[in-house]
């Protein structure tokens, strides 16, 4: 089942949820105003998806 916050999360719990993407490698889906808006996920995850080094 997908992580689903909104993004008044990303201010107030930014630690525990850069954390949970760290140890599961799941991303976490943001809302603003109830929809979908953007999708933050753990470096090492994204590199892996697009075989790049260090996400930049």
């Amino acid at each position: 089942m997908p992580n689903i916050r909104p993004s008044s999360e990303l201010r107030n719990n930014y630690p525990e949820m850069s954390r949970f993407c760290k140890e599961t490698g799941e991303p976490i889906y943001i809302t603003v105003n109830g929809k979908g808006d953007t999708v933050i996920m753990d470096i090492a995850t994204l590199d892996a998806l697009y075989g790049t080094v260090g996400g930049i």
